[in-house]
């Protein structure tokens, strides 16, 4: 197969026309190797992309939107419309090419993606983009989340069970109006389209569940506010970098470059003060059960 660079669908994407010439140019000097990828995406993909990142990430970034942009336009594309799912999930689960499209730009200064595991999942219909939220395919696994014995024992699901992973993309406001919605699209969908995977529930590993966040948010944030969403929230022992990194794309700083971070909202100002004061993020882990709301808010 001779892939030609799908600049219709990085139109659709809203992709930055900085990436999408730097993707461009790399299209046309690796079309051998991604011919050779289009033969067996799913066993390729993420060996190819791995191997360009670590020898050159501006490069590497580059090749690898590329990579990703001939995979969603060839193999992903004809696995939705053999299942029938909507275009208009089609494009809104490749939409996350765009938001690491940008969070490279933004926290590592390449031009690209640098995220190619995560990519991989919207690829390869592991995951899906539903409203405000994503879902993915998972079986919980209390052990790696790092939940303590105690809640364990009171986890309505077992380990091991067959749920939705939900994501929370960084993408505007998290309005719990939104989120509730999507919850309930999430569950039309999959039952119409994954009638095979026989899901008990959803699960959410995130730093936004964390019961510290209650010691400098507003109560009446919309991060608070999304506590409401779930049945049950439990607290992990997993810790976290992503105060710094969700507010100013850092992935680690000390205490001098702590106090230099910038103060441009008020939840930066109140997290970094958190911060300074020796404050710690750890994840939060919420269970939700299924709502068996009924008619699907999908479009067909």
């Amino acid at each position: 197969m001779t892939p030609a660079f799908p600049k219709a669908l990085c139109r659709q994407l809203g992709l930055a026309k900085p990436a999408v010439s730097a993707a461009e140019a790399a299209f046309a000097q690796a079309r051998g190797q991604l011919e050779a990828l289009l033969e067996n995406p799913r066993a390729r993909f993420l060996p190819l992309c791995g191997r360009a990142l670590r020898r050159d990430k501006a490069v590497g970034a580059a090749f690898t939107l590329a990579a990703a942009l001939a995979v969603a336009d060839t193999y992903t594309r004809a696995q939705y419309r053999k299942r029938g799912i909507p275009e208009a999930v089609y494009l809104a689960s490749l939409g996350d090419i765009a938001l690491w499209v940008r969070d490279a730009e933004w926290a590592d200064g390449v031009l690209g993606l640098c995220n190619a595991p995560w990519i991989a999942h919207t690829l390869f219909l592991e995951l899906f983009w539903l409203g405000r939220l994503q879902f993915e395919f998972f079986e919980t696994d209390y052990r790696q989340a790092r939940l303590p014995k105690s809640a364990r024992k009171i986890a309505p699901f077992p380990d091991g069970a067959k749920v939705l992973n939900v994501h929370i993309p960084a993408r505007g406001r998290l309005r719990l109006s939104e989120a509730e919605a999507s919850f309930s699209a999430a569950e039309a969908f999959f039952h119409t389209y994954f009638p095979e995977f026989a899901f008990a529930g959803f699960v959410c590993d995130s730093w936004l569940l964390d019961e510290r966040n209650r010691r400098f948010m507003r109560p009446d944030s919309n991060i608070l506010q999304f506590f409401s969403a779930f049945d049950l929230v439990v607290p992990t022992r997993r810790k976290n970098r992503e105060l710094l990194r969700r507010l100013w794309g850092k992935r680690r700083a000390g205490r001098r470059a702590i106090a230099a971070l910038s103060e441009n909202t008020s939840l930066q100002r109140a997290a970094k003060a958190y911060l300074l004061a020796g404050g710690k993020s750890y994840n939060g882990y919420g269970f939700r059960r299924l709502q068996k709301n009924g008619e699907s808010p999908l479009e067909p």
